[in-house]
């Protein structure tokens, strides 16, 4: 089966093309759904409208487009929306187990990816060019909106907002996530408390997190460790006959041991 919008083939039992982000068929129309959103802004595009030519100004956001497209694509999520030189991106955990992770890798990757370029804008029209981004991870629900060439599947909900409102406290250059989003990725990347901020809108404060670099853990075994495995508690027996057995499969001797 393909999607009727993208062409893309569909995995079995599929309700949302992973690809373009559409629903595929008027049954999910609207389905609540976890994200993990990646919200991307430019710093001070007020400033360089005034100091570049409009059309010197479409080339940059045009620019800058293609490098969250790419970004996004080549960890398979979703760019929904395209908000003037703001970048709205979706990641299905119903797609990938680890969207989370995707998506995080995808957030650092605009920001490598947009050094040079920024290095070129510098260098050739004199301008500083710098982005924030967000990340937050929550329930939404998702479905087409719009009409016509306009229709788009959109999700609704405060997680795409604390994404928005997580990239407005982001240092430029700099990727922040929510603590909805470091639980998810924690031991794959390095990061740095920022604590807990008020977001405008939400009655609660927020937990967040300056995303730094990868860890290259892996194994879900190997980032769990990383932050320290929990201590087996009453186990010693079953322990021990796991270490008897084990010396006499040394030995040469098969066996099969199940421990309740």
């Amino acid at each position: 089966m393909h999607c009727a919008h993208c062409e893309t083939e569909l995995p079995a039992l599929a309700r949302f093309c992973p690809s373009c982000g559409r629903p595929v068929s008027a049954r999910a129309e609207a389905e609540r759904r976890n994200l993990t959103v990646v919200f991307c802004d430019l710093v001070g595009s007020l400033a360089l409208s005034t100091r570049l030519d409009p059309e010197d100004l479409r080339e940059l956001i045009r620019d800058y487009q293609r490098v969250c497209a790419d970004a996004v694509a080549r960890v398979e999520g979703h760019i929904a929306q395209y908000l003037g030189d703001g970048v709205l991106a979706y990641f299905y955990p119903s797609v990938h187990e680890d969207d989370a992770c995707r998506a995080v890798h995808a957030a650092l990757d605009i920001v490598a990816r947009m050094q040079p370029l920024a290095a070129r804008w510098r260098a050739e029209r004199g301008v500083d060019v710098g982005l924030r981004i967000g990340v937050h991870s929550g329930p939404t629900v998702v479905g087409d909106m719009g009409s016509g060439e306009q229709l788009a599947a959109i999700a609704t909900g405060e997680t795409p907002n604390i994404a928005a409102r997580l990239q407005a406290l982001a240092e430029p250059g700099a990727v922040v996530a929510s603590g909805a989003t470091h639980a998810l990725v924690r031991g794959y990347f390095d990061c740095a408390v920022l604590g807990p901020a008020a977001i405008r809108g939400i009655d609660r404060p927020v937990d967040t997190y300056r995303v730094l670099r990868p860890t290259g853990a892996q194994p879900r075994l190997a980032a769990a460790a990383r932050e320290g495995l929990l201590p087996l508690v009453g186990c010693g027996g079953a322990l021990d006959m796991l270490e008897t057995r084990w010396s006499a499969r040394e030995g040469g001797a098969r066996r099969v041991s199940c421990v309740q």
